[in-house]
């Protein structure tokens, strides 16, 4: 029998060539670089998944507070919006307070109202006045009504003011002028 060694004279050992041999280090060195750097992503995982649990259990203590703060906020929006028409409903009781004021600080001595008529489209003062020291009351009349278009009011009634009915009438013996003035009332848009 002839016997043939395959393997090199140094029994049982792989022959390696040298210029592998130089890589041994470098690849061990990649190698353990590999493995901690998957050791590293593993424990920063680990600590984010952590983190996460933490926060979702945060979240879960706060959610309610959470839920009670969106639903005072959307109470608020609806207060906010019930504000805003009661200041636009309440706007025209300003404007008629300030009406009323300019109508009662124009009024000359000799004048008085007895109606007063206050909607969208005018104002109507109805009224007396008295023949005062030499002066016809329709003077007084005509007065009054220059003094309340020179007033604030041009802002709410641009049609101006006019005289719509005047009727003279005596009681005793003093003659009495009754008036209407009509202010129409400035048309918003």
């Amino acid at each position: 029998m002839i016997k043939i060694n395959i393997l090199s004279s140094r029994s049982g050992k792989p022959n390696i060539p040298a210029y592998i041999k130089d890589y041994f280090p470098v690849i061990g060195i990649v190698f353990v670089c590999v493995v901690m750097l998957n050791v590293f992503f593993i424990l920063v995982g680990a600590g984010k998944a952590l983190e996460v649990q933490r926060l979702k259990g945060q979240w879960s203590a706060l959610e309610p507070q959470y839920r009670q703060l969106q639903a005072l906020k959307t109470e608020v929006t609806g207060l906010r919006q019930k504000v805003t028409v009661y200041r636009e409903n309440a706007f025209p009781l300003v404007q008629f307070s300030k009406v009323m004021e300019q109508v009662y600080l124009t009024l000359p001595d000799n004048l008085w109202l007895t109606d007063l008529q206050f909607d969208d489209k005018a104002l109507v003062l109805k009224g007396g006045a008295l023949d005062v020291e030499e002066q016809d009351a329709s003077m007084g009349v005509n007065a009054y009504k220059d003094a309340l278009a020179a007033s604030g009011l041009n802002e709410l009634f641009s049609g101006g003011v006019e005289i719509v009915d005047l009727e003279r009438s005596r009681i005793k013996d003093r003659s009495i002028l009754r008036f209407e003035l009509r202010l129409k009332r400035q048309q918003v848009s």
